[in-house]
C-alpha cells in the first residue's frame, strides 16, 4: 500500500519561467531605453535607472530559477518547504504543528496559498531581515506571513494545493 502522505513535490513550469525572464528582459532593455533620456528629461532618466536596477535583477533571479530546481513546494509528513518566492521559506522547514490555517487567495491578482501560523513573532525571527521586512509589509496588507506563489506550478492550482496542504496538515495533527 502506497503511503498517502509520502513526500511530494510540486514542480514549476520551465515555460512559464522563461516567460518571465524574457519579460523581466525586455523590461530591462526599455529601461535602459529611458536612461538615454537623462539628459532631456532627467525624471524618466532616473525612472530608467531604478527601472534598469529592479528589472536586471529580476531576470537575475528568474534565470537563476529556469536553470535551478523546479521544486516549487515540497510538502512532508512533518511541515512544508516553499521556494516560490524571494521570500519563501526555502531550506527552512515549516512545521505542520506550527500551521494555524491554509487558505487559497487572490493577493495583487495572482494565485496564492496563504499560510498562517500559531506564532508569527517566533516565525518572523527566524527570517533574514530582507524577507522579515517584506513579509511585515505583507502583514500589513491582509495576508498570513507564508504566501506560496502558484502562479508558475506545474498541473495544480493554488485551491488543490491549499487542499492537498490541509489534508497533510490534519493528519500531522492527528498523529501528535
Amino acid at each position: 500500500m502506497q503511503d498517502m502522505y509520502a513526500d511530494f513535490e510540486l514542480h514549476q513550469s520551465a515555460g512559464k519561467q522563461i516567460v518571465m525572464v524574457i519579460s523581466a528582459l525586455l523590461m530591462t532593455v526599455v529601461s535602459g531605453f529611458l536612461i538615454l533620456l537623462i539628459d532631456e528629461n532627467p525624471i524618466m532618466g532616473l525612472i530608467g535607472i531604478i527601472g534598469a536596477v529592479f528589472f536586471g535583477l529580476c531576470t537575475v533571479l528568474w534565470l537563476r530559477l529556469v536553470f535551478g530546481s523546479r521544486v516549487g513546494v515540497r510538502l512532508t509528513r512533518d511541515g512544508f518547504y516553499d521556494y516560490t518566492s524571494a521570500i519563501a521559506t526555502r531550506g527552512r522547514l515549516v512545521k505542520w504543528q506550527d500551521v494555524s490555517s491554509i487558505n487559497p487567495i487572490i493577493f495583487g491578482g495572482q494565485p496564492h496559498v496563504s499560510v498562517d501560523v500559531h506564532d508569527r513573532d517566533t516565525y518572523l525571527a527566524t527570517l533574514p531581515a530582507m524577507s522579515r521586512q517584506a513579509v511585515k509589509a505583507n502583514l500589513r496588507l491582509g495576508t498570513a506571513p507564508i504566501n506560496i506563489v502558484t502562479r508558475q506550478a506545474k498541473g495544480m492550482n493554488h485551491e488543490e494545493l491549499a487542499t492537498l496542504m490541509r489534508s497533510y496538515h490534519a493528519n500531522a495533527v492527528r498523529s501528535q
